[in-house]
């Protein structure tokens, strides 16, 4: 990825624009007035993302305090640490830096469940990775040595690292760009020029800007391959048994039986004959050991 200089910022807010890019196809203006609302809205978009570190937040039920907040944020105009606006704050980062230290499987996770709800991925998954590295290159106020890819083993890529990279994990990047955006050290109004480069100027002063692509001006010649975290942080690894252990293992199927005698004769002879798995299955391990498939009556130790 070549370098290019630029006054560009990675803030929370020019991070927000770059996802709202990526968001699936939404409902047509008519079906929202209507009241069918897509579940894709600013406020709802950040509250996801705050929902990775704190998965208890929630909003204001009433007013419009935390709407007015997240377009604050989302346009460079404040830098968050607010009663409703963990962002940008103290406590928010240190709850971030302890969710990464301790349990980055659950941060991944999280992120994997915000991506398959905001993110288009098959359509527009590349064209997010290659905005975010953009971006990250041409702000020179991030280090060389800055972590923006929190990968999966508990390593990291940096800055330096990321465009040089052949296959980016979707949910490693945003996570680790989350993570940075999110620090009370980055000053999300510092962005504030870069958002209005970005877009299109409006004859009406309330009216929504327009995300201007030419204008932002992406790099397409990195194209790495997009993966997906798909590792279950709840799944218990399974013990570990060694050759020189001597253990026997029985597992009991119980299923219902028919009333019929024949039904259920039939039942197991077609088991039988396709060697599905028997009611009672012995597995017995170590020296001079000896399997037995299925068994009907066992007697052991009677001379029989």
């Amino acid at each position: 990825m070549g370098t290019r200089e630029s006054s560009d910022r990675l803030t929370a807010g020019t991070f927000f624009v770059l996802l709202q890019e990526a968001l699936p196809l939404r409902k047509k203006a008519r079906d929202t007035l209507a009241g069918k609302a897509d579940g894709l809205s600013n406020p709802e978009i950040l509250a996801g993302l705050i929902r990775i570190v704190s998965p208890s937040f929630q909003p204001p039920s009433a007013g419009s305090t935390f709407s007015q907040n997240t377009s604050g944020l989302r346009n460079c105009k404040n830098d968050g640490n607010t009663t409703y606006m963990p962002v940008g704050g103290e406590e928010f980062a240190h709850e971030f830096n302890d969710l990464i230290d301790n349990n980055l499987p659950q941060a991944l996770a999280r992120t994997r469940d915000f991506v398959d709800r905001f993110i288009d991925v098959d359509s527009k998954g590349l064209r997010l990775v290659q905005m975010l590295g953009t971006l990250i290159n041409r702000d020179a106020t991030i280090t060389d040595t800055q972590e923006v890819e929190l990968l999966p083993d508990g390593s990291h890529r940096t800055k330096a690292q990321l465009g040089d990279a052949r296959e980016i994990c979707l949910e490693s990047l945003i996570l680790g760009v989350w993570k940075y955006v999110s620090d009370p050290t980055v000053r999300n109004t510092s962005g504030q020029s870069t958002f209005d480069r970005w877009h299109l100027a409006t004859s009406a002063p309330n009216a929504t800007r327009k995300f201007d692509m030419k204008a932002f001006n992406f790099d397409g010649s990195w194209t790495p391959a997009i993966t997906r975290y798909d590792e279950d942080p709840t799944e218990q690894a399974q013990p570990r048994i060694s050759g020189d252990d001597e253990i026997i293992e029985a597992e009991i199927v119980d299923d219902d039986q028919a009333n019929d005698d024949s039904d259920a004769s039939a039942d197991r002879n077609f088991e039988k004959a396709h060697a599905v798995t028997p009611h009672v299955v012995f597995n017995q391990y170590g020296a001079n050991s000896q399997q037995i498939g299925s068994v009907g009556t066992l007697n052991i130790g009677r001379g029989l």
